[in-house]
């Protein structure tokens, strides 16, 4: 499997800095095109809504201030761009908050702390799983919003 994100735009929800500067790195050192940050899915919801034509997919926290991570999908698949996949990146692998994610629709799961291989390995195959009209901005002539 080729582990190059080139072409992707990529949001990073997560209230610690830390991590959303690790993720970063890693997607950067993959090539993706654009790595997008939120500090919340209150911020997240804003990002969706000026930029969700140009998301390839979602790496969310679940645990989070003002809105947390089970909040920002079920807005986020009741709105304009229900098909941004979203991999959920967290440290709480309570049994309650993963069954509620699987239950809104999540396309994946990675435990922190977060090895590169499997970030990329899981982007991939979510990417593939879930194509947004192809690498080549199909999908990316429409303005969306989150309601």
């Amino acid at each position: 499997m080729n582990k190059d994100l080139s072409g992707l735009t990529v949001l990073v929800i997560d209230d610690n800095a830390q991590t959303r500067h690790l993720l970063g790195r890693i997607l950067q050192e993959f090539n993706v095109a654009k790595v997008m940050n939120a500090e919340n899915g209150y911020d997240a919801i804003f990002e969706v809504a000026n930029f969700g034509h140009e998301i390839d997919v979602i790496l969310c926290d679940l645990l989070m201030p003002r809105v947390d991570g089970i909040e920002f999908i079920q807005r986020l698949k009741k709105g304009n761009t229900p098909d941004i996949p979203v991999i959920v990146v967290t440290g709480h692998a309570d049994k309650e908050f993963l069954a509620k994610a699987a239950q809104v629709g999540v396309a994946g799961f990675l435990a922190k702390p977060v090895k590169p291989m499997d970030l990329v390995t899981r982007i991939l195959k979510v990417v593939e799983a879930h194509p947004r009209g192809g690498h080549d901005g199909a999908h990316r002539n429409k303005k969306v919003s989150m309601y």
